[in-house]
């Protein structure tokens, strides 16, 4: 059997509304419809890199709650031949949920996170899985680093508990990868992230983490322009903490691959309007495309192209997973919107 990609970290419940225009404070706006979908790093990258291969094996490892939604989230990844062994199930907490408010005229979203199973996600939750399945796997990527509270604890060898995992993973031969969840300045947290760097292989993040984790203004604080500069010279910060490949830096407007030998810029596709429906899962959906190439040992450039084209695939739905297509649609459309 082929090796596979294994998938840990978050998992969650969206509750998807989408809104007439986002309101002020004290404001008032109209829902005009509800729907519900997984969510979280571990089934959307799951599910999208079954999409993209429906052949590929793809192992799932997280926490969710003994409840409906963790019944229906085990429902959906296995309805992907997702491998759910991965999944610890516990009675103390609820699966964790989102009400991700999208304005229907951008497809922009405001998202309502409540943590819970996500944040008690441990190293031995964890560990002893992988450990025996480490022989079927060749990349390990772990996201949203930012909201697994537990993993960020203190360690005194390796800063933190998740840097002490993805060490032992890293030390098995496996390619590691980590992703963030935008999130808002702080110095603790960024140094907890830090202490991971050294252990990763790979970290796909989008502008605003990139911005946050180095400390560099990449978009201007009033109009919002994008600085391509600042962009890359955020990327190269981060690999220089102590990053062992490469960093993939994702916006609305395009992506860069930065490595200590190289730098590749992709812009992103020319969609029509009234493409977007939604921008949920977007970031995860370009994540799967990244792994999916550097699985298939690809050229960083191509990693790019076909990044950028699952995102623009996922912005086709409202929701995270339903816009995925396969490998083969998914480079189409790339070549249809370039």
């Amino acid at each position: 059997m082929d090796k596979g990609i294994a998938i840990a970290g978050t998992i969650v419940i969206d509750i998807i509304k989408i809104i007439d225009s986002y309101p002020q404070t004290g404001e008032l706006a109209k829902i005009l419809n509800v729907s519900s979908s997984v969510g979280g790093c571990v089934p959307n990258t799951a599910i999208d890199l079954k999409k993209l291969d429906p052949d590929l094996q793809v192992y799932a490892y997280g926490k969710i709650g003994r409840d409906q939604n963790g019944s229906y989230v085990n429902s959906v990844l296995e309805k992907y031949n997702v491998d759910v062994i991965g999944i610890v199930q516990e009675d103390i907490c609820p699966t964790a949920a989102s009400d991700v408010m999208t304005c229907k005229e951008n497809g922009v979203r405001t998202v309502f996170y409540n943590g819970t199973s996500n944040e008690t996600l441990s190293f031995y939750d964890i560990k002893g899985k992988i450990m025996e399945n480490i022989d079927r796997i060749k990349i390990f990527h772990i996201g949203y680093i930012n909201q697994l509270d537990k993993l960020l604890a203190d360690d005194d060898e390796f800063g933190t508990i998740l840097a002490s995992l993805l060490a032992l993973i890293h030390s098995k031969g496996i390619i590691t990868s980590i992703d963030l969840a935008s999130f808002r300045s702080d110095p603790n947290l960024i140094n907890k992230i830090s202490t991971c760097i050294p252990y990763c292989d790979y970290i796909v993040i989008n502008e605003l983490e990139a911005g946050l984790m180095s400390q560099i203004t990449i978009r201007d604080p009033i109009c919002q322009k994008l600085n391509m500069e600042n962009m890359k010279k955020a990327a190269q910060a981060i690999v220089n903490m102590g990053l062992q490949a490469a960093i993939v830096v994702h916006a609305p407007e395009g992506a860069y691959y930065v490595s200590r030998e190289m730098t590749v810029y992709v812009p992103s596709l020319h969609l029509p309007n009234n493409y977007i429906k939604g921008n949920v899962g977007a970031g995860d959906a370009f994540c799967a495309g990244v792994l999916f190439g550097l699985y298939h040992d690809f050229s960083p450039e191509k990693c790019l192209q076909l990044g950028v084209a699952c995102g623009a695939a996922n912005l086709s739905e409202s929701n995270a997973i339903d816009g995925m297509m396969s490998f083969q649609d998914v480079m189409k459309l790339s070549i249809k919107y370039q």
